[in-house]
């Protein structure tokens, strides 16, 4: 046998066994035998050309024939196992490149077999081959997934069809991002298929999540229309939707319609609400572009392949934005379960005032309205109303700022609310306030100041989550708020935010830390020297939890060093945190903490014994990490203690505590304080 084309000659392999792999499943049993026999021997010849004597065992294509008598079974779910079990084989044993691109292009061509039990077969084998070897399709999910569209027009079995749409979720597995952004290039207004291929991925929680997260996010970023000289008349500009914005509301839309997505639609409320309602006051007035539907992808295939090309969507024509948005809108509070909402939203006509571009303002005026809804005795209506007023300030109302006294009124009435939940999105949506613009900010400052040191005080709160909520309102308010509202306050907030410095809650760690080096923008001037003494008080705690195991909680420790750090009047020490606090950089902790040390103790001698202490009780530390570091910016600092200095510390207290730190059930917290220990040999 001549091999040397071998490589291409076997390109026929992937084309053979997916014509083969329906009629395994074929009506007579007969044709099922040959089918699996066949494809056997394709597998055995393909092994021969990879250089494996013909004589080597391969436990699972010699098993083949076993699959031979299950396939025998009438029985459907036998018959399924034994397909899913083909499947396996297939994927395991198929060569990557060509050869596995032609096998699934065969199978794919196999969905519209005109026997429903061989189509259901391809199915079946097509799943198992994405779902193990996904990973391997790249650079040929637009292709794969405009192969899988064009043949869903011709699928005859509603069972066949319902498989092969899981064949998208397999594929999502492996190339979300990628299989998103393919989806978004179909033309508006979705076929049927891309609908059914935006709710298989709503129909896993994963994906859903993914999804809504990259759409939120895109819509932050993208221009919803462009302003174009108009056809009609040179002399005026219109509106002109871009798409990308679009296409992403219509497949919102769609994938709101599933029910499994309700979960991810709590995850998200606040923001799709507020993402929805910006996008029905932006849309107002703006046309489809003339030539909406993009150009037509090239499929590339095989001359023979008789994959029917894709079929072309309805028109984008038919498809009013502003109308768009206001549907996907309604079909959001209807799948977060709002009924009694929705009821007064139809009764006064909101949705209708939505779409109408003299009624958008009173259809924003009329979500208002629903502030009866924050006095009902179920926690559903008022959790939901308080967190749509909450995103309504936020988004300043559609411009009406009018509204913003109605609302932060009726927040601020519900803050002594039963639920903790009402109360938690009662401070969340007054913080909203420092998203406003600083004219907003001074006018409701002493209330929203209020409000956040009222959340601060909630007892009920026992995991924080009110607590946090009302640090990130003070820190947003604290960029835009006047000197004069905080400063009589400010020693009050400090003193209230260190204890959640140590909260188990990551999020709440991080929201402390940053707030604390927000108030340093107030810590100058009579507030000074009060100041500085909560800094120092708090400086060993920021910089023990600069090594955090959570990514968050650094980050809003490097913040705050960059922002304390000029009020230390100590150069060195404010030129190391200049220097070294980057978002984006890697920090060697152990190195720079060593550097440190020999500035804290030349600028801040006198209150080394405090700092001593404060490290040694986070010996007590619930996290390894903590207690690591606090081992080994105990010895750092004990080693760069002057000798004229030594008597100012209790070396035998120190020694103890170390002593006591070999004894850790963690290795690296012995590690670390072993290596502190080797640190103490000058005393």
């Amino acid at each position: 046998m001549d091999m040397s084309n071998k490589s291409e000659d076997m390109v026929v392999l992937g084309e053979v066994v997916g014509k083969l792999i329906p009629r395994c499943t074929d009506p007579t049993i007969s044709v099922r035998n040959e089918a699996i026999m066949a494809i056997q021997a394709m597998l055995r010849i393909h092994l021969v050309y990879t250089d494996i004597p013909v004589d080597t065992a391969d436990k699972m294509v010699d098993a083949l024939p076993i699959l031979k008598e299950r396939l025998q079974k009438s029985d459907a779910s036998v018959l399924f196992n034994a397909v899913n079990d083909l499947a396996k084989v297939i994927a395991k044993k198929f060569p990557t490149g060509a050869q596995l691109t032609s096998l699934v292009d065969a199978l794919i061509e196999g969905l519209a077999d005109s026997q429903a039990l061989c189509s259901n077969g391809a199915c079946v084998v097509l799943n198992g081959v994405v779902k193990l070897r996904g990973a391997e399709f790249s650079h040929q999910v637009d292709d794969l997934l405009a192969k899988l569209h064009a043949r869903l027009y011709y699928i005859k079995y509603e069972q066949t069809r319902t498989g092969a749409l899981r064949c998208v979720k397999f594929l999502s597995d492996h190339h979300l991002d990628t299989l998103m952004q393919c989806l978004l290039s179909y033309s508006l207004p979705y076929d049927e298929s891309v609908v059914e291929f935006w709710k298989i991925l709503a129909k896993n929680p994963s994906s859903a999540d993914r999804v809504i997260e990259t759409f939120l996010e895109m819509l932050k970023q993208s221009m919803p229309y462009e302003e174009k000289t108009s056809s009609a008349d040179k002399k005026t500009s219109e509106k002109v939707a871009t798409l990308q914005p679009l296409s992403i509301v219509m497949a919102l839309k769609y994938m709101l319609e599933v029910p499994e997505v309700k979960e991810t639609v709590g995850k998200y409320y606040h923001h799709l609400f507020g993402a929805l309602v910006l996008k029905v006051g932006s849309y107002h007035e703006v046309r489809l572009p003339t030539l909406a539907e993009p150009p037509t992808r090239k499929i590339s295939t095989d001359k023979k392949s008789k994959t029917p090309s894709k079929p072309k969507p309805g028109k984008a024509v038919n498809i009013v934005p502003s109308v768009l948005c206001v549907e996907t809108l309604k079909t959001f509070f209807e799948i977060a379960d709002n009924e009694n909402i929705c009821r007064v939203l139809e009764e006064q006509k909101v949705w209708i005032k939505l779409q109408s571009t003299s009624d958008y303002v009173c259809g924003i005026e009329s979500l208002a309205s629903l502030r009866s809804f924050l006095s009902t005795l179920y926690d559903t209506d008022r959790i939901v109303v308080a967190a749509l007023f909450g995103q309504l300030i936020k988004d300043k109302c559609g411009g009406d700022l009018t509204l913003v006294d109605t609302l932060v009124g009726s927040l601020m009435g519900r803050l002594v609310d039963s639920c903790l939940e009402v109360r938690r999105l009662c401070v969340r949506g007054l913080g909203n306030i420092g998203d406003t613009g600083t004219e907003m900010v001074q006018k409701y400052s002493t209330t929203i100041l209020s409000a956040m040191m009222s959340g601060m005080d909630d007892r009920d709160d026992i995991d924080n989550l009110v607590t946090t909520e009302a640090m990130s309102g003070l820190s947003k308010i604290l960029l835009s708020i006047n000197e004069s509202h905080i400063r009589p306050i400010l020693i009050n907030i400090a003193l209230k935010i260190r204890p959640c410095f140590e909260k188990s809650e990551s999020s709440v760690r991080a929201a402390a830390f940053k707030l604390f080096g927000n108030l340093a923008k107030f810590g100058n001037g009579p507030s000074a020297m009060p100041f500085l003494e909560q800094i120092i008080s708090n400086l060993t705690s920021i910089l023990l939890h600069l090594n955090d195991h959570e990514t968050g909680v650094v980050l809003a420790c490097k913040h705050t060093l960059r922002l304390v750090g000029p009020l230390l009047n100590s150069e060195g020490t404010n030129g190391m945190f200049q220097k070294y606090m980057i978002d984006s950089a890697q920090l060697h902790y152990g190195e720079f903490i060593n550097d440190l040390c020999k500035s804290l103790v030349i600028d801040f001698k006198e209150h080394i014994p405090n700092f001593i202490t404060s490290i040694i009780t986070a010996f007590k530390s619930p996290w390894p990490e903590i207690r690591s570091n606090a081992a080994i910016f105990l010895g750092f600092l004990m080693n760069a203690l002057p000798d004229s200095a030594h008597s100012l510390v209790n070396h035998g207290h120190i020694s103890s505590a170390l002593l006591a730190l070999l004894g850790d059930p963690d290795f690296k917290v012995r590690s670390k304080a072993a290596e502190a220990m080797s640190l103490l040999s000058n005393y």
